[in-house]
């Protein structure tokens, strides 16, 4: 656009100076000078011109927005404003009912009018639709595709009836986020649970009793034992069917394991051999070691049928030598060669000869003599006495300070006297170191050598050895295990410091593995012995005698459960090893007395903490008998269906109506007069629009 200076110069010229093309005045010319003012030359007089000092502005000028009356048709920018709408919530999209017709873009306003909550900046047309309740997308659905499916669990295993499900935005109550139960009725029944023998599918895999069952075998002739080739599966017992596959012949009652072996050429009791020794009907059969036809008595065997090497015949008496039985002859030779009874008969082939030893010295008379194997009493096998009525002269007697003869070897009293011993400490035992020969035994002196310390009389042999370091009774070793004042050691193999009772040994000083303590109750475990702790483990870890008492360590506290609803009362309880009548692990019930009354109880409106939370009455989604109420958050005492409360009594803010259509404007409740304002004020499902019409 010209400057206004140069375009009032431009109209100038050509009012003044120029006639148009086909030599026509312009408007207002006739042919003379005008008088009618026009000061800004846009060819409008002042009176047609609404702004004489701008050509832009007159009437047939195109209007423009920018705040003036560019045409001169009394109306500003008419046609030519856009529209803007509040954007009050900052999400880029304006509220279609709060508009304004602008030149320029207002602050707070944009150039589109499609939101359908311009409180909410979540909630617009680019919006992702999420689970909350709200129209996110604002399509004029709320939720839609967004909720999550849940299937009913009425047994409150954890997994949903698949034929019971609900669309949801957060998992209801009684509701579970699977579809796997193959019986909501039964919580023992479901994918986790373990197969058992019962008849039922119980892991829900589509097989019952799978891997659970027992093998039975069949027992035909009914002798409790059963036929390995014949078995069925089943839970118990069938009819006719054994637990066992030790029959080897399931036709005969008589044959199985229990049964006693006989000689009939069958395998009665089942252990795979037939007529074997121990059969009830076997014979007795006996060794005949020697070949000499007679068996031995003592080495007898049972079988069916004769063995090698037996006979029938018990009667041999020697059964390692074939000379040896009752057909043989009898000798001198210490054996009773024909199994008689008697050894060495005087009417034996080789008896010998003896002489008469009246004075019972051993030698004899060789003019008086007799035949016999063994030596005859008042016999002897020798003939050289010299005085047969004195004993005590003999070939073999000791030789005395008596004059006399007495060893027949025709000297008198030779080498006869006898070696005493010096007895220095008088304690009747002599000192070998120091000798004396006489037939009577000189004074101080003793017949024997045997004192190990002359110079203390309280050593020597028929002293008590002592714990001491010295060899008290003289029997070459000090201090040994039968001294008198020895300890009883025991033995402690497991090392703990503890010894057992029942192995000992006695000796002077503490031998290696053993201790001087005898109260081990177990010495092959080190943690066993009086000192230790006793522990719920099943064994008597102190050695008292008893086990798993009550002040083991590791004893569980057990609570008092009065009312038996499985949980326990804080204030009464017990420590044990196992679980006591009556008692519990869980401490967490808060009246024992009703069991009504515990964690897993439903709360109910009846000014009792029923669920043991610490509260009464409390909002609950498990209250049982409390009432439904529902958010009001305009305050219009109609509420929001889709936020609910269970509470005995009505909260804040929460109503018992759950038909308001927006919550969020009080003016839109059922009842309300409906407006022409695009919305559905009176929430019966019909737009503004459309009552309007």
């Amino acid at each position: 656009m010209l400057p206004r200076s140069h375009l009032c110069l431009l109209l100038a010229c050509l009012a003044l100076a120029c006639d148009d093309a086909d030599g026509d005045k312009l408007p207002g010319d006739s042919g003379a000078p005008s008088s009618v003012q026009d000061e800004d030359g846009d060819g409008y007089e002042v009176g047609e011109d609404c702004e004489d000092q701008d050509a832009a502005v007159h009437p047939g000028a195109t209007e423009v927005c920018d705040g003036i009356d560019n045409d001169c048709d009394g109306d500003v920018d008419e046609g030519v404003t856009d529209s803007w709408y509040q954007d009050a919530d900052g999400d880029s999209y304006g509220d279609p009912d709060s508009a304004l017709d602008a030149c320029e873009q207002p602050s707070g306003y944009v150039g589109n009018g499609t939101d359908c909550d311009d409180t909410l900046a979540s909630a617009h047309p680019s919006a992702n639709e999420i689970c909350d309740g709200t129209d996110n997308d604002c399509d004029g659905e709320i939720d839609e595709d967004v909720m999550l499916s849940f299937w009913a669990d009425a047994d409150h295993d954890d997994y949903g009836d698949p034929e019971l499900v609900q669309e949801a935005c957060e998992q209801p109550h009684g509701y579970a986020d699977n579809d796997q139960d193959c019986d909501d009725a039964d919580a023992e029944v479901n994918p986790a649970a373990e197969e058992r023998c019962n008849g039922i599918d119980d892991d829900c895999d589509g097989d019952v009793d799978e891997g659970v069952t027992s093998t039975w075998y069949a027992d035909a002739d009914a002798d409790g034992y059963g036929d390995p080739g014949a078995t069925t599966e089943d839970c118990e017992a069938p009819t006719g069917y054994a637990d066992n596959a030790q029959d080897c012949d399931d036709a005969d009652a008589g044959a199985n394991p229990a049964a006693s072996e006989i000689c009939d050429g069958t395998d009665n009791d089942c252990d795979g051999s037939v007529d074997e020794d121990d059969a009830d009907d076997a014979s007795t059969w006996y060794a005949d070691l020697d070949g000499d036809g007679f068996g031995n008595q003592a080495d007898s065997a049972a079988a069916c049928t004769q063995p090698k090497g037996y006979v029938a015949d018990d009667s041999d008496c020697d059964d390692g030598d074939g000379a040896v039985n009752p057909d043989a002859s009898e000798l001198c030779n210490g054996y009773d060669d024909d199994c008689d009874g008697d050894v060495d008969e005087d009417d034996a082939a080789d008896a010998a000869t003896w002489y008469l030893d009246s004075d019972g010295d051993g030698f004899g008379d060789a003019s008086a003599t007799t035949l016999a194997c063994d030596q005859p009493e008042g016999y002897s096998a020798d003939d050289t006495d010299c005085d047969d009525g004195d004993a005590t002269v003999s070939p073999a007697a000791a030789e005395s300070c008596n004059g006399a003869d007495d060893d027949c070897d025709g000297d008198v009293d030779e080498g006869v006297m006898d070696i005493f011993y010096a007895d220095a400490d008088g304690d009747g035992f002599g000192d070998a170191a120091s000798t004396d020969e006489a037939c009577e035994a000189p004074s101080g002196y003793v017949d024997n050598d045997s004192d190990c310390d002359d110079g203390d009389a309280a050593v020597n042999p028929d002293a008590t050895e002592l714990c001491n370091g010295y060899d008290d009774d003289c029997d070459g070793t000090s201090d040994e295990a039968d001294a008198a004042d020895a300890t009883t050691w025991y033995a402690d193999r497991d090392a703990d410091g503890y010894g057992d009772a029942a192995a000992s040994t006695v000796a002077c000083d503490q031998p290696s593995g053993y201790v001087a303590d005898d109260t081990d109750c177990d010495d092959y475990d080190d943690d066993i012995h009086p000192a230790a702790d006793e522990l719920c483990d099943g064994a008597d870890n102190d050695c008292d005698g008893d086990v798993d008492e009550d002040d083991a360590t590791d004893a569980t506290t057990w609570y008092a459960d009065a009312d038996a609803d499985g949980y326990g009362d804080p204030a009464n309880g017990a420590s044990a090893c196992d679980q006591p009548s009556g008692h519990v692990a869980d401490d967490s019930d808060c009246d024992d007395g009703d069991a009504a009354i515990n964690p897993a109880a439903a709360e109910v409106c009846d000014g009792a903490d029923n669920d043991c939370d610490g509260y009464v009455d409390e909002d609950d989604p498990d209250l049982t008998d409390g009432a439904t109420w529902y958010a009001d958050a305009d305050g219009d005492g109609y509420g929001n269906a889709a936020y609910v409360l269970e509470a005995c009594e009505q909260p804040s803010g929460y109503v018992a109506d759950d038909t308001d259509c927006d919550d969020g404007d009080a003016a839109a409740h059922p009842g309300a007069q409906e407006l022409c304002d695009g919305a559905d004020n009176d929430c019966d499902g019909v737009p503004a629009e459309d009552a309007a019409a």
